[in-house]
Order: structure tokens, then C-alpha cells, then sequence
């Protein structure tokens, strides 16, 4: 801007500042620019807000999504320590479910009835699974338990 007259100067001066508004409107040049400028930063906040939205709703690291619908057959089970070091744990058996592929789930819910009885025992569990809360466990998620039902 070393060569600029001290009109133009003022002119580039207004626009960056936007110090004249009438200016700004004015001149058909300088409105494209501030429009060109204005959609730029628009589709910029557009673009974050996605990516926010994006990261909040992006598959769990164990491969399902929040509050995912499932039907699993298996076993219940007592739930497999998490053996990280410093992960405390008991010989107490937290009551859980194994897939017939070996996955583990705690459960929510769970019918009323003796659970130890139902150990040896295939099952069908059906209900909606978030990604686990509670480290100490090697599990896959949580399943609440809509419908719980023993096959014969």
C-alpha cells in the first residue's frame, strides 16, 4: 500500500474497519467483498458446527453407536475384570451377558427371577446398547433389557 494516493488509502482503510457503511455500499466492488466475505465465514461456522455434531454422534470406539437397538443370543456370565494395572476389582461376579461370539454386555433391567439359575441356560436378549461407563469390566457396552427371553 506504499503507492497508494491517501484516498485510496482512507478507502481500503474504511473497508477493513468498516468505519463507513454508506462507503461500503456504495461501491459495488467493495459489496461483493464483504458479501464474498461474509458467506466465507458463514460456511467456516457451518463447517465447525457440523464437525461438532459429527464428533458428539460418531460411532463409540467399540463399534456401536449411542442408544443402538440390538437382538443378541447367548449366556449370562459374570463380566470379565478389566486387567489394566491400577483397575481394582474383587472375586465378587457382576452379572452380565456373553454373546455366542464372546462378546461381553452388563445389563440393566434385568427380569426379576434367579439369574444364577439361568447361568447354563441360551438366552435372547433385545433392548438398547450405549458404550460402557464403568472401566472395570472388559466389556462392550451397556445393554438396557426390554425383552428377556430363555430358549429351550
Amino acid at each position: 500500500m506504499k503507492n497508494l494516493t491517501d484516498q485510496k488509502r482512507k478507502k481500503y482503510y474504511d473497508i477493513i474497519f468498516l468505519r463507513n457503511a454508506n462507503f461500503c455500499y456504495n461501491s459495488g466492488m467493495d459489496r461483493r467483498r464483504l458479501v464474498m466475505a461474509c458467506a466465507i465465514i458463514t460456511v467456516l461456522a457451518l463447517g465447525v458446527v457440523a464437525v461438532v455434531v459429527m464428533s458428539m454422534t460418531r460411532n463409540s470406539p467399540n463399534g456401536q453407536t449411542p442408544a443402538t437397538s440390538i437382538t443378541l443370543s447367548g449366556n449370562l456370565a459374570c463380566l470379565p475384570f478389566n486387567t489394566n494395572p491400577g483397575t481394582a476389582h474383587t472375586d465378587e461376579c457382576a452379572i452380565g451377558f456373553k454373546t455366542d461370539d464372546g462378546r461381553y454386555y452388563s445389563l440393566q433391567q434385568l427380569p426379576q427371577t434367579d439369574a444364577m439359575t439361568l447361568f447354563t441356560k441360551h438366552v435372547t436378549v433385545s433392548g438398547t446398547v450405549v458404550p460402557p461407563t464403568d472401566d472395570r469390566y472388559t466389556i462392550r457396552g451397556t445393554i438396557t433389557v426390554t425383552r428377556f427371553t430363555v430358549q429351550q
